[in-house]
């Protein structure tokens, strides 16, 4: 086993108790990592998803606390470049530096204020929705984009290194049929992962994908930020 004490890291769409993102907080916390989670403050597939919820992230915020680290949450648009650095920003104040980024946002969310899934949704290429290929590809390849920005632009700065991991996803090697956006996305952050690792090694900063398939929600809450 290893130890990431002393550490503190950014987790984009952890908002949430049973959301991907919030299981990798855990993970960290339970290495004595601190954990700053980034989520939007409602959930877009709520019958009001106007209604903020609060409670949400402050459940998500607890959990990770009893875990004997710190934890913050921090209310953001991933797919916003402006909301991503004031995010970054808020967790380098909170919990002193960004060491670790892990970029979980995806394939779900809202995009101004529109709520957008890929479940059940499957458009051939040629009969695919303009407004909402380019939303998918917004939630899920500009929300990285954004926050492995973000998140270098800050350990550049602090100058001691870091570790960037996107969640990726196996539909980034896999054709499947009304999968040209969300797949297409997933495909576009492998590489610029790889573009990235190339750029930041000499820094000190590592970039890693993972490529997981498909995960299953928590039997006990729905995760807003699937890959």
């Amino acid at each position: 086993m290893f130890s990431l004490q002393g550490k503190n890291a950014v987790v984009t769409g952890g908002g949430a108790v049973g959301s991907m993102g919030h299981g990798v907080a855990e993970c960290l916390a339970t290495q004595g990592c601190n954990v700053a989670l980034v989520d939007l403050g409602a959930d877009p597939f709520s019958d009001d998803p106007n209604k903020p919820q609060p409670e949400r992230m402050a459940a998500a915020v607890a959990s990770i606390e009893a875990l004997g680290v710190r934890a913050v949450g921090i209310t953001a648009d991933c797919t916003v470049e402006a909301e991503v650095a004031r995010a970054f920003d808020e967790a380098a104040a909170a919990l002193g530096s960004v060491d670790i980024s892990v970029a979980c946002v995806g394939g779900g969310g809202t995009v101004a204020g529109k709520p957008v899934s890929t479940a059940g949704k499957v458009y051939t290429t040629i009969a695919h929705e303009t407004d909402d290929y380019m939303a998918i590809v917004q939630i899920t390849q500009f929300a990285t984009f954004f926050t492995c920005r973000a998140a270098a632009q800050h350990m550049r700065a602090q100058g001691s290194g870091g570790r960037i991991i996107i969640i990726g996803s196996v539909m980034a090697e896999f054709a499947a049929k009304g999968s040209t956006a969300y797949s297409g996305s997933k495909a576009a952050i492998k590489q610029m992962g790889k573009v990235m690792a190339h750029e930041l090694g000499s820094e000190g900063i590592t970039v890693n994908t993972i490529q997981p398939c498909a995960t299953p929600p928590h039997p006990t809450s729905r995760s807003i930020s699937p890959c």
